[in-house]
């Protein structure tokens, strides 16, 4: 199957070692006046392993068909990236993101403006910095024959997660089930996402009182709906495929590995991975990561991808 369209990928990417960027997120924080989770505020949300310089080596290696690299961020440029690539464009929150909301150090409010980049295709792939193409994918891994987009989902039970990550899933999923009566309880697969720039725009339109509610938030809250919306509604409404993962893929004790993997990062668990083969991988960074771990994840990365891409200086 020959998809004959342009795709794009969006990444999201913040320095958070930098002094700047710390003090701007605490007097952030300090503003608010609000208890917060901890989940929506902690460091490791925001530390920098130059994961984002391996995941478009990975881009060059496995996926070179992609036309433009976005890469949105907040003042800030990666010391190592090659701004006059052609096929780079570093997007500013300002660029996109009302000045009202701003500045903003909540992930899920900066990802409901990712439509508004100017000279984004219809589809594009979104990242975070921690996902990886591990292995070569064409356009077909990630829209099927009418251009839709293919979703990847695990089935889970959103209902009974009360942390705040499950929350947002939660609040995203019963958007679809009181508007369309569409049960979808599913969880992101936590790897590279495809999305048609419509659909985005028509969901966010759709419930533009809970995104606009989510944009104002300046950390994550429980009250915030995230992308997953936008792949619900595309499911429920647009024609995209869903891709259901039956197993914990997710388990790194599971001996056989699917098409696609996650990782805590975590040396024990990544140990597990190393030197298998699948489409799309993410490693990511949690609470109990250590800088030991941190350290290994790098090595593992630089193993995979030694050589330096030409979206390097």
């Amino acid at each position: 199957m020959e998809l004959n369209f342009d795709v794009d990928i969006v990444y999201l990417w913040c320095d958070g070692n930098d002094p700047k960027f710390q003090k701007q997120r605490m007097a952030a924080l300090e503003a608010t006046g609000k208890t917060l989770d901890k989940d929506s505020t902690s460091n490791f949300r925001f530390i920098d392993t130059d994961e984002l310089k391996y995941s478009l080596r990975s881009v060059e290696k496995f996926a070179p068909w992609i036309r433009n690299i976005y890469i949105v961020t907040f003042e800030q440029v990666p010391k190592w990236l090659d701004i006059n690539h052609p096929k780079i464009k570093v997007i500013d929150h300002k660029d996109i993101i009302p000045a009202r909301y701003l500045p903003t150090f909540n992930s899920v409010a900066i990802e409901v403006f990712l439509p508004m980049i100017a000279g984004l295709s219809e589809h594009f792939l979104f990242a975070n910095d921690d996902m990886f193409f591990w292995g070569k994918v064409g356009k077909e891994f990630f829209f099927n024959e009418s251009g839709a987009p293919i979703c990847r989902v695990i089935k889970r039970n959103a209902k009974n997660v009360h942390s705040l990550y499950g929350k947002v899933i939660d609040n995203s999923y019963r958007l679809i089930l009181e508007k369309f009566g569409k049960s979808l309880m599913y969880w992101p697969h936590h790897g590279i996402d495809s999305y048609r720039k419509s659909d985005f725009l028509e969901c966010i339109n759709y419930f533009k009182e809970d995104f606009e509610r989510t944009a104002s938030h300046k950390f994550r809250e429980m009250s915030d709906v995230q992308r997953m919306a936008v792949s619900f509604y595309a499911i429920a409404q647009k024609g995209a495929t869903l891709k259901e993962y039956s197993r914990k893929w997710y388990d790194f004790l599971i001996p056989t590995v699917p098409e696609v993997a996650y990782s805590s990062c975590n040396i024990k668990k990544m140990k597990h991975f190393k030197g298998k083969d699948f489409k799309l991988f993410c490693i990511n960074d949690c609470k109990k990561t250590t800088d030991k771990d941190r350290i290994y994840m790098k090595e593992m990365l630089e193993e995979r991808f030694p050589e330096k891409s030409a979206y390097e200086l």
